[in-house]
């Protein structure tokens, strides 16, 4: 949705994952679903040239299974912050091409190196 100058978005995801075979251990392993919401909103600083913009990312990750049994505590989430500056350059006889720069901050929870 926009109202220029402001905009705001909302993204929302949902995946699953199909189970594969470890190489290394043989063992059928399979991740757990995977949601996924993002918020962002910004503000054209200069019409058509500079916009600003400010997103928060959230990311879940259910229990991996190994041989079709829940493996404890392999559940993951991640959390983001990030800003973004944005700038349209136009050059004569060329395209017109946006060039972004991002500043993210986040923290997680992630899994032993071993199960993944």
């Amino acid at each position: 949705m926009a109202f220029l100058p402001w905009f705001v978005r909302l993204d929302a995801s949902l995946s699953g994952f199909l189970p594969f075979e470890r190489p290394d251990s043989a063992q059928r392993q399979q991740y757990g679903p995977l949601g996924r919401l993002m918020l962002s909103s910004g503000r054209e600083l200069v019409p058509d040239t500079w916009v600003l913009a400010l997103a928060l990312l959230g990311e879940w990750e259910g229990r991996l299974s190994l041989d079709g049994e829940a493996v404890p505590h392999s559940q993951a989430y991640l959390t983001t912050l990030s800003l973004a500056l944005s700038w349209h350059v136009t050059r004569t006889g060329r395209r017109s091409r946006r060039w972004p720069k991002h500043l993210a901050r986040g923290g997680g929870m992630n899994r032993d190196a071993r199960l993944a």
